[in-house]
């Protein structure tokens, strides 16, 4: 690759996977034959190098597509290599390292989780291929689906992230007839949404038993690397938000109603926390890119010079585009060419600030993990661990609130705690449905629909939807969960990776230099380790130990004084 490379420069290679499939078949071959660890070594690096390769091209056919939801060519690029990715088979492979006489040899040099990974994915994806893939076609139906909507508002034809920032318009009428359109534009596709998410449903339930799990969630919290807890841990944490955080959005919610001077709060209401309007950053996205710019700069050397390099070769994409996937910010890396990509689709509101430094945080741990580990499976960490640098990164952004908003500062420090607050309770409400949804797959998508609009209620006491119950209840918040239909068991990571970050903000706070040592080591260290031992390395609490979550919140309740 050329030194000063820009992303479109990067050749998109359309691949062979039957060739992909016979040479990891090779490779497990040669390691069964191997008489010495270092052969094993040599097998092993070559297929991290086709690994490589591999993920390299399937990771821009999809910023591609993301970026130009109407290319119809990296579309289908995307979905072909979704479907062969999820037939290819590298059971054989990972059986071959797990079962070989160097074993400790592997352990040595590359640590016990690299031959932990692969055991799990082993256990996950050896069988049920073609339903593998279904779910994929399915999850892609869904999103080409959600992206190509259309809204009529104010004479106007937008999507759905144009017409989003109108929802906290300071005018309610605005509010509430934005919110009208929304919820219709669901309900006009009500039928596909419905069958989508019947057949997500039993699809991924199917795929769980056929490699022999009774639960789909047993199944999914072990994708998700939660080796060492699961389902009760998280019923114990969960129970821990309802207890610590719910009364705190319901004081924060009241606040809101008085401020905004309404008889009630509802669901038209709730994303406006100002009267005057909220918070909005100080210039377009390019100004903001240019703010980072400087605040990474002060924050460290590495950094800056990090964020120097992603915007030379054009890995940042945050412009607003109508034709670009809406209502989702994504990292994601190229791992042949060695770095992090950053994807936004920027609106004007505050969240192009914290969806930005967010993802910076995805990217710079990335970055880090690419050049102090080894392997392919070191690169990210377990979903659980792996918000926490992204999570992280939008607290470390507080000093700085002025070069991105101007005389909103203190508004926008205010709303974004606020957010953290909102955030836990939205997410765990989410996780809880989840477990209800697949522990009940018979259900009808009345009872589906019943169920959310219920714990809609029960995790924000003193916001009113009667005004919505209707539309809610036919589908129109459920049918635009990506949570629900595209990342299963994903949003409680969110909830736990904010506590750990929290932890960080208050060390940054006490000693940004120790603070900045401890993030990056923690960045550093990528996917080398388990949850549990990671945290402990670091200094972390498992959030979901009892007492954890009322700890962690003392500085933020203090700051907003509640």
């Amino acid at each position: 690759m050329e030194k000063n490379y820009k992303l479109k420069d990067i050749p998109y290679v359309k691949m062979d996977f039957q060739e992909i499939q016979r040479k990891l078949d090779e490779f497990a071959e040669r390691i069964t034959q191997a008489e010495n660890y270092e052969t094993v070594k040599k097998i092993l690096l070559e297929s991290q190098e086709l690994q490589r390769e591999v993920n390299e091209n399937h990771t821009l056919a999809m910023i591609r597509m993301y970026q130009d939801s109407t290319d119809e060519y990296y579309a289908k690029e995307a979905m072909e290599q979704d479907r062969e990715l999820a037939l290819r088979d590298s059971s054989k492979l990972n059986q071959a390292l797990i079962s070989s006489p160097f074993v400790e040899d592997i352990n040595r040099e590359f640590g016990e989780e690299f031959l932990l990974i692969l055991d799990k994915d082993n256990r996950l994806l050896s069988e049920g291929k073609e339903l593998q893939v279904k779910e994929q076609d399915l999850m892609n139906r869904y999103q080409k689906l959600k992206a190509t909507m259309k809204f009529e508002f104010q004479g106007k034809v937008l999507s759905e992230g144009e017409l989003r920032p109108f929802r906290e318009d300071p005018d309610r009428e605005v509010r509430r007839k934005c919110l009208k359109v929304m919820y219709q534009g669901y309900l006009d596709k009500k039928e596909e949404f419905e069958e989508i998410l019947d057949e997500l449903v039993n699809t991924r339930i199917g795929i769980a038993k056929a490699n022999g799990f009774d639960s789909y969630l047993d199944y999914k919290n072990l994708e998700k690397g939660r080796r060492e807890y699961g389902e009760p841990e998280l019923a114990a944490f969960r129970k821990q938000i309802k207890e610590e955080v719910i009364p705190l959005m319901k004081v924060l919610y009241e606040q809101q109603k008085e401020r905004l001077g309404l008889d009630k709060l509802t669901v038209c209401d709730y994303n406006l926390i100002f009267p005057d309007g909220n918070p909005k950053p100080a210039g377009k996205i390019e100004n903001l890119c240019r703010a980072a710019g400087e605040m990474y700069h002060k924050l460290s050397s590495e950094i800056g010079a990090f964020y120097d390099e992603m915007l030379a070769h054009e890995l940042i994409d945050a412009v607003q585009s109508p034709n670009k996937i809406t209502g989702i910010g994504f990292c994601t890396t190229l791992d042949k060419t060695g770095m992090p990509f950053v994807f936004a689709n920027s609106d004007g509101t505050m969240t192009d600030v914290s969806v930005l430094t967010h993802e910076m945080g995805h990217a710079w741990q990335a970055y880090c993990s690419m050049r102090k580990q080894p392997l392919e499976e070191y690169y990210w960490m377990a979903n659980d661990l792996v918000e926490i640098p992204s999570k992280t990164m939008e607290l470390f952004a507080y000093p700085y609130a002025e070069a991105f908003f101007g005389k909103d500062a203190e508004k926008f420090l205010y709303m974004h705690q606020y957010g953290i607050i909102s955030e836990l309770t939205f997410y765990t409400m989410v996780d809880e449905y989840e477990g209800w949804l697949y522990t009940n797959p018979q259900a009808a998508m009345k009872e589906r629909c019943e169920k959310l609009e219920q714990l809609f209620r029960e995790y924000n006491p003193g916001v009113d939807n009667s005004e919505f119950l209707e539309e809610i209840l036919a589908g129109a918040t459920l049918f635009g969960n990506m949570g629900v239909y595209m990342y299963p068991k994903y949003l409680i990571s969110y909830v736990l990776s904010e506590m750990c970050a929290l932890e960080f903000k208050e060390r940054m706070d006490e000693n940004p230099g120790q603070a900045w040592k401890d993030y990056k080591l923690f960045c550093e260290t990528g996917g080398s380790m388990e949850y549990v031992s990671i945290l402990k390395q670091s200094g972390l609490s498992p959030a979901y130990v009892d007492g954890t979550v009322a700890r962690v919140l003392t500085g933020l309740k203090q700051r907003l004084g509640i």
